[in-house]
């Protein structure tokens, strides 16, 4: 259950939250933000959507939690109360319903350097995942010459592409400031849809993988993990390969439980050598490899490539892959057991709850069940 739903306990690290009633500061009134401070003296810290970032100290009375959203709506009117929970730089998205209407899951979509939202949105309503609606965003980072939208630094001054050197952190710092953008965004989609973390999975291409991967690496914290991440066509980038290679560890990878993840790559693609992609997955698989939480019994990278170029996905066999993936991972309601009449939801007749907790053979089974699902 999302934490925004249960608001009689403190609030802690990642309830999304309504700035209201400041007399000084009024700007901030009605402004959307993540707690990313837990309460001390009756403050809490609050990192806002708008301006994305800035973090205030706020007392508890000034806060009130943000309603969730009712996935039954239009598409129109969810993208419309969903804008203002985004952080600024990631408002331009196109949101597709889930094609049953309802959103156990939520497909985030992220194009590479230059992409736009449109063909992505039209791959989620090709794939029509049961119970899982998609985001496809538009990358924060404007382009020169207006070339579009990327996830970090790519070009010099005279337009030529960034050559990563021991030296060269702007791709570094960049894509960290991306991923901060991110972390807020799917705090704030899970507490808005009442989903837990691990019901968000993460689709990028390109400079969309490798920000997909690094969210995936380092999720909101105390949020757990995420459902999963499928990249295509890249996954890490060059320098977090040298940091590996000099047995140095980035200080900002594995801060969480990792993800499945499955990764694709084309043996023809001529702008990340299939090579040089083989090399970022074994390294990818010795980081998720150090994690202790890594799921028993799971490997959890998975690598496939097929016959094709630096693209997106392209062939049968690969979205076939790609629906497996999902098929394994996403979380899925009994919709026909909810509808029986015959079938009585516990959480909504705690009387019924409390007599088969008074007896002993119904309360053990009811024990078992819990523990088997926790």
């Amino acid at each position: 259950t999302c934490p925004c739903r249960l608001w009689r306990r403190p609030m802690r690290t990642g309830d999304l939250v309504i700035v209201v009633g400041l007399l000084k500061a009024t700007q901030y009134n009605n402004q959307f933000g993540i707690v990313t401070q837990e309460e001390k003296d009756g403050r809490v810290g609050v990192c806002l959507m708008n301006p994305p970032g800035k973090v205030l100290g706020v007392k508890t009375a000034n806060l009130k939690p943000a309603p969730t959203l009712d996935s039954s709506l239009s598409a129109t009117e969810l993208k419309k109360r969903l804008i203002p929970r985004l952080p600024v730089p990631l408002r331009s998205f196109l949101w597709r319903k889930s094609p049953d209407n309802v959103t156990s899951n939520v497909l985030v979509m992220m194009p590479g350097l230059g992409g736009s939202p449109e063909p992505f949105d039209k791959m989620a309503g090709t794939m029509k995942l049961p119970q899982t609606s998609c985001l496809s965003l538009q990358p924060p980072r404007p382009l020169p010459l207006g070339m579009g939208y990327g996830w970090y630094a790519a070009f010099e001054t005279d337009g030529t592409f960034i050559q990563p050197t021991k030296k060269e952190t702007r791709r570094l710092s960049t894509l960290a400031e991306s991923r901060t953008l991110m972390c807020m965004a799917l705090s704030s989609i899970a507490c808005s849809f009442g989903l837990n973390l691990n019901r968000i999975f993460l689709l990028g291409f390109s400079q969309g993988a490798i920000t997909a991967v690094s969210v995936g690496l380092n999720p909101p914290p105390q949020l757990g993990r995420l459902g999963g991440v499928i990249a295509v066509s890249s996954c890490l980038l060059e320098e977090h390969v040298a940091e590996e290679a000099d047995k140095k560890r980035n200080p900002d990878q594995l801060k969480g439980p990792p993800p499945p993840m499955l990764v694709t790559h084309g043996i023809r693609d001529e702008r990340i050598p299939v090579e040089k992609a083989r090399s970022c997955v074994s390294v990818l698989k010795r980081m998720v490899g150090r994690s202790t939480e890594s799921m028993e019994g799971e490997d959890l990278v998975t690598y496939r490539e097929y016959e094709k170029k630096h693209q997106m996905v392209t062939s049968k066999k690969e979205a076939d892959d790609l629906l497996r993936f999902f098929g394994k991972h996403l979380a899925l309601r009994n919709l026909a057991m909810e509808n029986d009449p015959d079938v009585i939801d516990l959480a909504k007749h705690p009387e019924v709850l409390e007599q088969l907790q008074s007896n002993p053979d119904t309360k053990n089974a009811l024990d078992r069940f819990q523990k088997q699902h926790k």
